[in-house]
């Protein structure tokens, strides 16, 4: 299966962070196609998503709205 989703409605829709989920055989070919497209949304933005994420309060903000 492959899941692509936005986090624009439920969290910061200002700076439209979206994500792919892809089984592992499937990778190769978005790694190469994409390794050139330059990414909209700062990196801070991601890793203070990812850090926010691994904290397990995504669960907990889903849960509140």
């Amino acid at each position: 299966m492959i899941y692509i989703s936005t986090f624009s409605k439920a969290f910061l829709p200002s700076i439209r962070l979206s994500y792919m989920i892809l089984p592992p055989s499937l990778l190769k070919r978005p790694k190469q196609r994409f390794a050139a497209v330059e990414q909209t949304a700062s990196n801070i933005h991601q890793r203070t998503r990812a850090h926010f994420m691994a904290r397990g309060n995504w669960d907990f903000h889903i849960g509140k709205m």
